[in-house]
């Protein structure tokens, strides 16, 4: 009697489906244990106290989004100083800002700590 070729258990096509879903098994169990650490979740941010913060602002050469950020100076008293700035000159102190529209005594006094007046002549 001739030798025959033993069958194979499985097909290759068998055995690579098998594969397949031992691994999607596998992925599926790691989400199950790692869930709560790859869900989102809400982070709370809290605008800071000026006063924390030690950081100067050149008026006569920041651009209006850094002098934005100066306590009681938003996007439009910022784009009023730039232009200001650019129509009459540096500033020399914290007095001169009273000269831009908006800006009042009150303000200048609560931003005058974080202002730095470079020259910027030649």
């Amino acid at each position: 009697m001739g030798q025959s070729e033993p069958q194979e258990l499985f097909s290759r096509l068998q055995v690579a489906v098998l594969l397949v879903l031992v691994c999607l098994f596998g992925v599926g169990l790691f989400f199950l244990k790692h869930e709560r650490r790859l869900r989102s979740s809400t982070i709370e941010i809290t605008a800071g106290n000026p006063e924390d913060y030690d950081f100067k602002v050149d008026v006569n050469q920041a651009p209006w989004e850094e002098i934005s950020l100066l306590p009681g100076i938003g996007p439009v008293k910022a784009k009023a100083i730039v232009s200001y700035r650019r129509q009459i000159g540096c500033f020399r102190s914290a007095e001169d800002l009273l000269e831009v529209y908006g800006i009042g005594e009150k303000t200048v006094s609560s931003i005058a700590e974080y202002l730095v007046f470079a020259d910027t002549s030649e």
